[in-house]
């Protein structure tokens, strides 16, 4: 990745995390089919009336060896091993579904903020397939926010400020 005309040293502990990646990778394809990947949903409350006024969706892998792995440790294997998308779209729909479910039962618009990975962001329909999802179940866009990484706001393909507009005609806000 250094480009070429030098040299590097390969030690043991690199070998030891090259060999842990490409396992997690492995690992990865099969966890959403397995059943291995969690939602915990932290509650967002406003101070003021210290009432519970959203979530934020956190994602965890309940690995069959490994134990729980924070996102930090597997989505940029998840982004490695090509099943990014998949995996966000299933807790883009998962969230939505819980946001649905919470509003039922409180009698109002509930929101589940969910973190969106740069490469599902731009992800050719993401937005799209997002909206579909929350007309198809009966869900306000209200109900969704979708949280980005400074990263595609800095990035200046065109495509960016279409996606980002959709979003806030359908209601959903997105954070960074």
């Amino acid at each position: 990745n250094q480009g070429r005309n030098r040299f590097s040293y390969f030690t043991r502990d690199m070998q030891e995390q090259a060999e842990m990646h490409m396992r997690l990778a492995t690992d990865m394809r099969r966890a959403l089919l397995l059943n291995q990947l969690i939602i915990h949903y932290q509650p967002i409350l406003d101070l003021s009336t210290g009432k519970i006024t959203k979530a934020e969706a956190l994602l965890r892998w309940n690995h069959p060896t490994l134990g729980m792995i924070g996102p930090g440790s597997f989505v940029p294997v998840a982004e490695d091993a090509g099943v990014i998308n998949a995996i966000g779209n299933w807790v883009l729909r998962e969230s939505a579904l819980k946001a649905k479910e919470w509003g039922e039962l409180i009698g109002e618009t509930f929101c589940v903020s969910v973190n969106v990975s740069p490469i599902q962001f731009m992800s050719s329909e993401i937005v799209e397939e997002i909206i579909a999802y929350l007309d198809e179940i009966g869900l306000s866009g209200e109900s969704l926010a979708v949280e980005i990484t400074e990263g595609i706001l800095l990035n200046d393909r065109p495509e960016i400020p279409r996606k980002l507009g959709r979003l806030y005609q359908a209601g959903i806000t997105v954070g960074v």
